[in-house]
């Protein structure tokens, strides 16, 4: 039926526009077999992944602020050796954790009172500085504080007021 004319819609075959190039792959991009589903399964495990390590990066900001605490705490309560006093506290902390940081350095300090300096003054034997045999002991006793600090100059402060210098 040639003769017939063309019906609305008919395309005759020399105006159908030829089918596009295809477009060379470029590395990392997304192909076009590439379904949506992969790209949206790939979206969600990573996702998945950075939730995970912001949930470890919260826990450990979350540890070292408590430290921070405890090491504030056992400062202001006099210890003589911090890193020997902070892991005790922490194993406090974790029995008993409705347990604060103070009520936890209060109870270390009537459990062993030879951790903290303010105890230990009149000792004698453990080198501490006697009240009633030498009449610079609170110096000493405040040299002693600022130089558990860690502050080297703190430090060589006390050791020469200890030595008589």
């Amino acid at each position: 039926m040639p003769g017939e004319g063309l019906v609305d819609g008919d395309v005759t075959p020399d105006t159908n526009p030829p089918p596009p190039p295809p477009v060379p792959a470029q590395p990392g991009a997304l192909q076009p077999s590439v379904q949506a589903g992969d790209a949206a399964a790939a979206i969600v495990a990573r996702l998945a992944s950075l939730e995970e390590k912001l949930a470890q990066a919260v826990s450990a900001l979350t540890r070292l602020e408590r430290l921070r605490q405890i090491e504030q705490a056992l400062r202001a309560a006099g210890a003589a050796d911090i890193a020997l006093a902070m892991p005790a506290v922490e194993r406090s902390i974790e029995a008993a954790p409705q347990q604060g940081v103070d009520e936890a350095v209060a109870q270390l300090r009537q459990s062993r009172p030879g951790l903290f300096i303010a105890s230990r003054a009149g000792t004698g034997a453990t080198g501490a500085p006697n009240p009633s045999a030498d009449p610079r002991a609170s110096e000493l006793a405040s040299l002693a504080l600022r130089a558990a600090s860690g502050d080297p100059k703190a430090v060589r402060d006390y050791l020469r007021a200890r030595r008589g210098e």
